[in-house]
Formats: C-alpha cells, sequence, structure tokens
C-alpha cells in the first residue's frame, strides 16, 4: 500500500471513530394528539394515536448536533356536527424523516431544544361518514389511501429533558399551510363535495400534532 492510499485509509478511519464517538442514537414511543384541521373537527373529539421514532443524533460545532431518523405518528377525528356536513370519523398514520437541528443547552446534556424541516408520507387512511337525507341514512365507509395525498411537508419542534439515559420529550409537528389531503377522492366517494365534511373542508389540513414521548439512549 502505497502512502497517498495509507493517509485515506487512515483519515477514513479517523472520521469514522469520531462520527462513532460524537453520535448518539434514541428510540422513543408516546402518545400523539391532532389539532385544528377545520371549522367541523376543531371541536370534534380527537383520536389520541400511539407515537414511536428512532432518533441519529450527530453532533456538529460546539453544542449544536444534527438529529435525523424516523418516526411514526397517527392524526384523526370523530364529528357528530351534520350542521354544515356529515358525520365524519377519520383515522390515519404518516411516517417522518425530519432534518433537525439540535441545541444542547448550556451543553450538559440535560436540556435540548430541537426545529427543524418535518416532511412525512401517508402510510394508510380510513374514513367513515354518513348523513340523514330525506330521511334516508346515506353512508360512506372505507380505505381512501389510493385517493388521498401521500407527501406533506412541514416542520418540528421538540424540547427534550434527559437524565442519563432516559430522555422525555415534549414535541410539535405541522405541516406548512395549503396542503390539501384530497387527491381524487370526490370521484369515488359516495357522498358528494356537498354532503361530505371531509370534502368540504378540502380533507384534513392545516391541522399540528402535539405529544409526549419518553424513550432511552442506546448509545
Amino acid at each position: 500500500m502505497n502512502m497517498k492510499n495509507w493517509l485515506i485509509l487512515s483519515m477514513c478511519l479517523f472520521l469514522q471513530h469520531e462520527l462513532n464517538a460524537q453520535t448518539r442514537i434514541y428510540i422513543a414511543t408516546g402518545l400523539a394528539t391532532s389539532y385544528g384541521g377545520g371549522y367541523n373537527s376543531l371541536f370534534a373529539k380527537i383520536k389520541k394515536p400511539g407515537y414511536f421514532d428512532i432518533e441519529v443524533d450527530i453532533k456538529a460545532l460546539g453544542s449544536v448536533s444534527i438529529v435525523s431518523g424516523v418516526s411514526t405518528f397517527g392524526v384523526g377525528y370523530s364529528s357528530e356536527d351534520t350542521g354544515f356536513g356529515s358525520q365524519s370519523s377519520y383515522q390515519a398514520r404518516f411516517v417522518s424523516v425530519p432534518a433537525l437541528f439540535r441545541w444542547n443547552i448550556r451543553n450538559k446534556n440535560i436540556f435540548l431544544l430541537d426545529f427543524g424541516l418535518s416532511p412525512y408520507y401517508l402510510l394508510n387512511a380510513y374514513l367513515d361518514e354518513s348523513i340523514y337525507k330525506f330521511g334516508i341514512k346515506r353512508t360512506a365507509e372505507g380505505d381512501i389511501t389510493p385517493y388521498s395525498k401521500r407527501f406533506f411537508t412541514g416542520f418540528k419542534i421538540q424540547q427534550t429533558f434527559a437524565v442519563n439515559r432516559l430522555v422525555i420529550s415534549l414535541f410539535i409537528i405541522a405541516p406548512f399551510k395549503g396542503q390539501s389531503s384530497i387527491k381524487d377522492l370526490p370521484d369515488h366517494w359516495g357522498l358528494n363535495q356537498q354532503q361530505s365534511t371531509y370534502l368540504i373542508e378540502g380533507g384534513y389540513k392545516d391541522f399540528f400534532v402535539m405529544g409526549l414521548k419518553t424513550g432511552l439512549r442506546i448509545k
């Protein structure tokens, strides 16, 4: 092995060692609750589906790290209000791969503040709606995933309290405004755009997810 190749190999081994030494991995689970999404669902019964994530923290400079990983969370509502449409119940689950900056406050590994982008992808969505018209009940329900928009962009803010390997976090995930979740659902739904609450509101959009999670640092 010549000197040039030896230097390249040595540099690669050094960088790998440094990354391993400055990389932390966390796993966490908790509950998430979605709010908003439209005039009707704003006051609806809120679903509280589970939350799970894996985070990789790579130290960048001083007290700042870059955080990514993968998380899954659910949103949903159930409304009996028929004043502006139908009774409506909606549940969906997403997967997200965030790209966050982490500020290690005072560099003590106790209080951590994260913020950045959180694009997310729709895994599945289920909608159940019904309306009475002329004394006859009309219903529509089923998996609406194929007729929904799948990819969304948003942001995430997270505050973490760490004690040794235990972490407790509060977080907010929200889409950027104006991203409708409807693709071609109107052509495949049993209620039309004047009857369906979900269609009237342009889908479940402009919501935000607030959650609490607990986890462990495994590396």
